[in-house]
């Protein structure tokens, strides 16, 4: 479970079936141009979003199943169009209103101390007081706090089989228990890791695409990112699971040292006599 093996088998995916890509890719370019027609425009960008979850969720149910890159090119190789665009799109439906809630809760509560913080002098000039600053450090902080543990949370909703079941997962985003076993090593230099790959990758793809001329080449970078984001997510998911045993080994390891060291004081007092 890495980041380097995540990176191996979405290369692997899209090597498989360079026909899904190309595609694939097309039809997320058609969508996004149909997304700037005024008024209906916001339903085709709303379609993007879901597709891209939806591929995200294929990839990873496939590496909940497959680590090795010659079974991951086999199911490329299989995996048909449809399919891959649609076939879990209740969950990624479920997933996308699920955060649709949780980022308009947070932009109501970043909103009021902003609008509190925020006065005008005598010239309409706009100045934002300690109230206003307040509340964007806090959203900040929230955010970020949010991006660490939301490769795990990804990794759950990922398994889900129902819309119910991936809309309930969203709001693991709060859970404290999950929260209690991020805490450690492991997870967190591979979200590191992880965060710091994904935003390279943005910046590089974004730049491509705003070259025009090079916006086939940016696509595909945001859809190898989707598939290793959704490997990625499977593996957080799995190392967060994993805590609490790696915790209870090293409980009875430190448990069998004292007890170890409690019978060798006897020995030790026994030659001293």
């Amino acid at each position: 479970m890495s980041n380097k093996l995540a990176f191996s088998l979405a290369w692997e995916f899209i090597k498989g079936n360079w026909k899904l890509t190309i595609i694939t890719i097309i039809i997320e370019i058609a969508l996004m141009v149909l997304g700037f027609i005024p008024v209906i425009g916001v339903i085709f960008s709303l379609l993007v979003g879901l597709v891209v979850f939806n591929e995200q969720i294929y990839f990873g149910k496939l590496v909940l199943n497959i680590r090795d890159t010659e079974g991951i090119r086999q199911a490329a190789q299989k995996t048909e169009l449809m399919d891959f665009l649609f076939k879990y799109f209740n969950i990624s439906l479920g997933t996308y209103l699920g955060s649709l809630i949780i980022f308009l809760i947070l932009g109501i509560l970043v909103f009021i101390p902003m609008s509190v913080g925020i006065s005008t002098d005598i010239y309409g000039n706009p100045h934002i007081n300690a109230i206003g600053i307040l509340g964007f450090l806090v959203f900040a902080i929230v955010l970020s706090m949010l991006g660490y543990i939301y490769p795990a949370v990804m990794g759950e909703i990922i398994k889900s089989e129902t819309f119910g079941e991936a809309f309930k997962k969203v709001f693991l985003l709060f859970n404290m228990t999950l929260w209690k076993k991020s805490f450690n090593k492991h997870y967190f230099v591979f979200t590191f890791l992880w965060f710091l790959i994904v935003l390279g990758m943005v910046i590089v793809s974004e730049l491509l695409i705003m070259t025009v001329i090079l916006l086939p080449v940016g696509m595909l970078g945001m859809y190898f990112m989707g598939l290793y984001n959704g490997a990625a997510f499977v593996f957080a998911s799995e190392i967060i699971e994993s805590a609490p045993q790696k915790v209870q080994e090293d409980n009875s390891q430190t448990e069998e040292s004292q007890d170890s060291k409690e019978e060798e004081k006897p020995q030790n007092e026994n030659e001293e006599n």
